[in-house]
């Protein structure tokens, strides 16, 4: 049976000086979101069943106040990439019914985005994580320090480490655009906690947090991707992550809608 946490206490406390008490941090930040109410389906709100909960809901007290508002800038770049994409989505879909060749750029900072992905998953699995552990041996509530200090923009994780971004769930795959998250844990050996998969608005994510190299192949080249190019009729727009010098393993790739 898997195990039930209340879990009270900062996940940051590993970086010291804790102010301000424990917080409602949002799992999944709050600005992805319109409305008062979201669809969730899976924990920690259901057993997979689709439910409509409050948007409030979707907290939890796993930060105190001073580490809550330190992602902030990471929560922000998350929101950001989420309406670029179905943005830039919606503005080429009226250039396809216009029959204009425009083009559309949205531009991201991609360790910003990283960030984002990082403390998601660390949120996810810290409220979710049960009984499974990290690569470290650590409890799911107790994040190693190396991918807190990261998550917080104080250390950088290293190859194989890192994010990875590509378009559909399997490589060459055509894409839909959806104004939805999916999260999905990697775990190895039954019970090691070794990454997340997400799909953030129909875009794949990666984010991978094991020493070992990802067991599929084809995603080593997307490794702290560029990003790419969405193409439909005769207009295209370009999502463009930015990384800081010696971040970056690839160039950019093409997707079609």
């Amino acid at each position: 049976m898997k195990k039930q946490v209340r879990y009270t206490k900062c996940w940051a406390r590993c970086l010291g000086n804790c102010v301000g008490g424990i917080s409602g941090e949002h799992l999944v930040s709050d600005n992805l979101f319109d409305g008062s109410f979201v669809t969730v389906a899976g924990g920690p709100w259901s057993l997979g069943e689709s439910r409509t909960i409050g948007r409030k809901r979707l907290r939890r007290r796993i930060l105190c106040r001073r580490h809550n508002t330190a992602l902030s800038p990471a929560d922000e770049e998350g929101g950001r990439l989420f309406r670029g994409i179905v943005d830039v989505d919606s503005l080429l879909a009226q250039a396809r019914r216009d029959g204009v060749p425009k083009r559309y750029r949205r531009d991201f900072r991609g360790e910003l985005v990283e960030r984002w992905f990082l403390k998601t998953a660390i949120n996810l699995f810290v409220v979710n994580g049960g009984d499974k552990i990290w690569e470290t041996g650590a409890e799911a509530t107790e994040p190693p320090p190396r991918f807190v200090s990261a998550a917080f923009g104080r250390a950088r994780l290293d190859h194989p480490q890192g994010l990875y971004n590509w378009a559909g769930t399997a490589l060459g795959d055509k894409i839909s655009i959806t104004r939805e998250l999916r999260f999905t844990p990697v775990v190895r050996d039954t019970n090691v906690f070794v990454g997340g998969h997400f799909i953030l608005a129909g875009l794949s994510f990666l984010i991978w947090l094991s020493d070992a190299n990802v067991p599929w192949s084809k995603l080593n080249a997307f490794h702290r991707h560029l990003g790419g190019d969405l193409n439909d009729g005769p207009a295209a727009g370009t999502l463009h992550l930015s990384w800081p010098p010696g971040w970056k393993r690839s160039s950019a790739c093409t997707l079609t809608r």
